[in-house]
């Protein structure tokens, strides 16, 4: 019902609504809505079932693969400075802390 007068992100979680891309959740929206039919016929199967989500969720990876490429190559071609107390100081992430100078152990 809620699809077919267009308010589905209207009763969607909101942290699915701000994470997940569109595209993806209106396929699963309507692969679920296909799931509740009534004649079984009409119904998919679970291998069907199953070869959606997987291609919706091969696309994601596909993204995040891209990303993590990227990622990779920024962090290979960074300089690297042996002599500073920073792992990667060329993006400015300390691994220096107090945390460092204090006993890991804790005695209760």
């Amino acid at each position: 019902m809620a699809m077919e007068i267009n308010c589905l992100f209207d009763i969607l979680d909101p942290q699915v609504v701000k994470q997940g891309k569109e595209e993806d959740v209106l396929m699963v929206a309507s692969l679920a809505r296909s799931c509740l039919m009534l004649n079984g016929k009409e119904r998919p199967t679970m291998k069907e079932v199953t070869m959606v989500l997987e291609r919706i969720q091969k696309s994601e990876n596909l993204i995040v693969k891209r990303e993590i490429e990227y990622d990779r190559k920024e962090v290979m071609g960074a300089t690297w400075d042996v002599t500073s107390p920073s792992t990667i100081p060329s993006f400015g992430i300390s691994a220096s802390s107090s945390l460092d100078e204090k006993t890991l152990f804790h005695t209760y």
